[in-house]
């Protein structure tokens, strides 16, 4: 009997406990900028973690997004903040789905300019090396000094990402993929202009090595932003199906127009034919064949009356209704769908952070494979 009791005692202990956790613990979002590869994100996930009060930290690449559990009352957001810039990264304040958008834009039309004028550098300089092989190539081509002028632009102006990425993460006492590439790419460099400077060094220059590291590199990162920019097409159509303003009765019964942000609990809304609906709440008066389609995926209108309940975004097909609403921002259906698809893309699989573990050590394995 004793032993069930202190068993007992000991139950209602624990779930008292983990009540407290899960109401003390936070869960946010940060929006990341300046990682280039899996060991960044491995480096964020390690200077979270080491904070007090941080239980839980998911670094996505992909998405660029660190998903963040912590205790309210030992840290805030801002401090969340200030240690992934003390990391080395940029931390993006929230921004609208048209600045993301035009930001993205800016990113792939930027790589896409450095990947063709790294490409229309790179072809000559590969030619002039591989002129032993390619004999139709010009003589003139194999020049060392032609090959110097061309690939230096390559090295210092397309590849200066590289060399600031490279320095960010060893400030951060850390050695990211940026750090391989730039100490890869100025070797070949460097020592192909000690050949070209000094002849008795060495017959063979590697300028073409160095130039198709990079240009390689930048076409992957290329890549890599188009696929990014796709991650975020599935939220942002979520978004777009949200409803902009909605016709609050006023309490002489006049209809105002407002902005959905501005709604609360309580409000009785106007839904005319062929409109969404604001937000979820509760059909007072009238009756229609609702849309529930983006939702349900049924194609068939559902018949709803007085005390039916209606989901925020869809659709009233052929009826005027008066709702009240009963669960706005962040508390409706949809916004509660677009937080689990954020949540899902931010995710990683175990395979994913088992890859993210070895990444991060893989760069100082291969400078000390290569140094040995």
């Amino acid at each position: 009997m004793n032993r069930r009791r202190v068993r007992r005692k000991l139950l209602i202990y624990d779930a008292t406990y983990n009540v407290i956790m899960a109401v003390a613990s936070k869960r946010t979002i940060i929006k990341i900028g300046g990682m280039t590869c899996a060991s960044c994100a491995q480096r964020i996930e390690k200077a979270l973690l080491a904070e007090a009060g941080v239980s839980m930290v998911n670094v996505n690449l992909a998405t660029e997004r660190a998903t963040v559990e912590y205790d309210e009352s030992r840290i805030d957001r801002k401090r969340l903040e200030a240690i992934v810039e003390d990391a080395g990264y940029k931390v993006i304040r929230e921004e609208s789905a048209d600045a993301e958008r035009t930001a993205r834009e800016r990113e792939i039309k930027a790589l896409e300019y450095s990947l063709v004028a790294s490409i229309i550098l790179t072809i000559p300089i590969f030619l002039g090396g591989m002129r032993m092989f390619l004999h139709f190539v010009p003589a003139f081509m194999e020049n060392k000094c032609l090959m110097l002028a061309l690939a230096a632009p390559v090295q210092f102006v397309i590849g200066f990402r590289f060399y600031s990425g490279a320095w960010r993460s060893l400030k951060g006492k850390s050695a990211n993929m940026d750090v391989l590439v730039a100490l890869g790419t100025s070797a070949a460099f460097f020592y192909s202009v000690a050949a070209t400077l000094f002849p008795a060094i060495g017959h063979h220059v590697y300028y073409d090595t160095s130039a198709m590291l990079i240009t390689f590199i930048i076409l992957g990162k290329y890549l890599e932003a188009l696929a990014k920019g796709r991650t975020s097409e599935a939220i942002k159509r979520l978004i777009g199906i949200q409803a902009k303003t909605a016709r609050v009765l006023d309490d002489d019964g006049k209809e105002i127009e407002v902005p959905v942000d501005e709604l609360q609990a309580g409000d009785i809304m106007a839904v005319r034919p062929g409109e969404k609906i604001p937000t979820d709440g509760v059909i007072l008066g009238g009756s229609a064949a609702i849309d529930e389609s983006m939702i349900t995926g049924e194609s068939i209108p559902v018949e709803k009356g007085a005390g039916a309940a209606v989901i925020g975004s869809t659709i009233n097909t052929n009826g005027f209704l008066k709702v009240r609403a009963t669960k706005v921002g962040a508390e409706t259906a949809l916004a509660q769908i677009i937080k689990l698809v954020e949540e899902a893309q931010g995710s990683k699989a175990p395979i994913q952070r088992f890859a993210d573990r070895v990444a991060s050590w893989f760069v100082p394995a291969v400078i000390i494979i290569a140094a040995a």
